[in-house]
């Protein structure tokens, strides 16, 4: 027995040496929400911190890199490939966004992504993440409705 426990803590440490030479944080992850209005190239962003919650705001610029369309068992799909520039009062947020657009027809289209954090200043110059987001869209000249993008941050 008592050779059984001492593999389990040497095989703890092992792996806890491995983790920290793999270069895995050990840092919390902090919940991130990120959201915008119709028509409105400006956020609002909530960043949940351990002991505070940070709360910023600002304009959104936004670069397309890629647009492709494909078909997905019979459904039209756009493809996305944005990148998306935060610059708010604590400092400037770079996302890489990657958007599936589809009609959901009535004028209505919406939108799933996935995005990860490329670079920041300020408050956000250490920072790493990814997340998952939706877009709800109204066809020209109408134009966007609101975004929301969830996620997980981290201090390097």
């Amino acid at each position: 027995m008592q050779a059984r426990n001492a593999g389990l803590v040497l095989l703890a440490a092992a792996l806890t040496f491995v983790s920290a030479a793999a270069g895995t944080s050990t840092e919390p992850k902090q919940l991130v929400t990120i959201t915008s209005k119709a028509g409105d190239y400006r956020f609002a962003l909530v960043w949940s911190r351990p002991g505070a919650t940070t709360t910023d705001s600002g304009s959104l610029d936004y670069r397309i890199l890629t647009d492709r369309d494909l078909v997905r068992d019979g459904q039209h799909v756009r493809v996305n490939e944005v990148l998306d520039t935060y610059t708010g009062r604590r400092g400037t947020l770079v996302l890489r966004d990657r958007i599936e657009w589809t009609d959901a027809g009535n004028g209505h289209t919406i939108g799933v992504n996935t995005w990860r954090v490329l670079r920041g200043t300020g408050a956000y110059k250490d920072v790493t993440g990814h997340g998952r987001g939706a877009y709800a869209w109204l066809h020209p000249p109408r134009g966007p409705v609101t975004y929301r993008n969830d996620g997980l941050l981290t201090s390097k």
